[in-house]
């Protein structure tokens, strides 16, 4: 899976800028077959959250993960669960391929 997300960014910011009249979340639309992983997050990070309940949610989960007894863990191990966390939803339907 992990390959597969490298893949498609590599391949994502080879293509370059996008220009012309359309909105992000149009491009994304007309573009999710080529990108499908990458387009399965795009409406989520492209969007304005209307309140500020997600983010606290986020910290709240934050301190449960780098709690007094967790301190030798690592930045990138602290932002790797933090995001698996949040995007956790998104990643179900590829859990099976990590098995």
């Amino acid at each position: 899976m992990e390959q597969a997300v490298k893949r498609e960014m590599k391949k994502y910011m080879e293509q370059g800028a996008r220009q012309g009249s359309v909105t992000l979340l149009e491009w994304w639309a007309q573009n999710e077959k080529n990108y499908p992983i990458l387009a399965l997050c795009a409406p989520r990070f492209l969007t304005v959250q209307a309140t500020s309940a997600a983010s606290e949610r986020q910290f709240s989960y934050a301190t449960n993960i780098q709690t007094i007894r967790r301190t030798r863990m690592s930045p990138r191990r602290f932002h790797q669960l933090s995001f698996l966390h949040a995007n956790r939803k998104l990643l179900e339907p590829f859990v099976d391929s990590f098995a």
